[in-house]
């Protein structure tokens, strides 16, 4: 009887576990949407079955501040990685032959889904943000701040003192802004360009591999061909970023959220008479 109990529990955990990290990695996918809420619904929509509930966004919460907005992604970030280890520690526990050893990781596990959950309240509580739900995060204003070495702090530092003018507060972690994203237009447009820049840069390390390995003077020429053209992409693609934005492929940034909107997807039938209000469309 114990032992039927036990699996029960287990089953009942990795099917609780296999929700939660579809959720999270669903939630982490749509933080930086470049697709407007309309362009998703209709999407939703034309791909969902006759027989499934109907779908809509519905906003939830609006981080209004640079620090609300790091408070977020840290609070998500934290919840998200819970998750993951929770559900590696459910892996190797079935795997695990050693009752002693199986004991320990469930016990783990067991005071890991507390945190979890505790954590999952918390958010409810502040954003409306349950694991059970998927998410759109929709950036409204963002700025972008350029990694600078210990020397580059040291040169801007020197240079402002000897023409007697400040310096921003930004350069104490290193950081110094290059560009303000001042709406969620400029937002899209800026992350568009940026995956854009960096899926031609991982085309560029996999045609280099395919370099590496070839054996033969005709697949060399060949990749050699291709790399060139993927190598001109690039750097014409990153000429144009350090036009637009100052963003350069050999450098490192940081995208500071200042202002962004949650919304939460819901079945019509999870939609209360009198949140009407609330229901509304990223952009709109």
């Amino acid at each position: 009887m114990k032992m039927a109990t036990r699996m029960a529990q287990a089953a009942g955990c990795t099917a609780l576990i296999a929700m939660m990290v579809a959720c999270a990695d669903s939630s982490a996918e749509t933080k930086a949407t470049d697709r407007s809420a309309s362009e998703t619904t209709q999407a939703n929509t034309a791909n969902a079955d006759n027989a499934a509930p109907t779908q809509r966004l519905v906003h939830v919460a609006r981080l209004e501040t640079p620090k609300a907005n790091d408070e977020f992604t840290k609070n998500s970030e934290i919840m998200q990685a819970r998750i993951k280890h929770l559900a590696s520690l459910n892996a190797q526990a079935a795997a695990e032959t050693d009752d002693t050893r199986k004991t320990a990781m469930q016990s783990e596990m067991a005071m890991l889904q507390e945190k979890i959950q505790t954590d999952n309240q918390r958010m409810i509580d502040a954003y409306r943000y349950s694991l059970t739900h998927r998410y759109v995060r929709d950036i409204e204003q963002a700025t972008v701040y350029l990694v600078l070495s210990d020397d580059e702090v040291a040169a801007i530092k020197a240079k402002a003192a000897a023409e007697g003018n400040t310096t921003p507060a930004t350069l104490a972690s290193n950081q110094l802004s290059i560009c303000t994203l001042p709406n969620r237009d400029a937002a899209r447009a800026f992350q568009r360009d940026v995956a854009t820049l960096q899926a031609e840069r991982t085309k560029a390390v996999q045609v280099q591999q395919q370099l590496d390995a070839a054996e033969t003077s005709e697949d060399r020429a060949y990749a050699q061909g291709q790399l060139d053209q993927v190598l001109q992409q690039v750097n014409t693609l990153n000429k144009a970023m350090v036009g637009a934005y100052g963003f350069s492929l050999n450098r490192n940034y940081v995208l500071q959220i200042d202002k962004s909107s949650l919304y939460v997807w819901v079945n019509e039938d999870e939609v209360q008479p009198d949140s009407t209000a609330a229901v509304a469309q990223p952009g709109g």
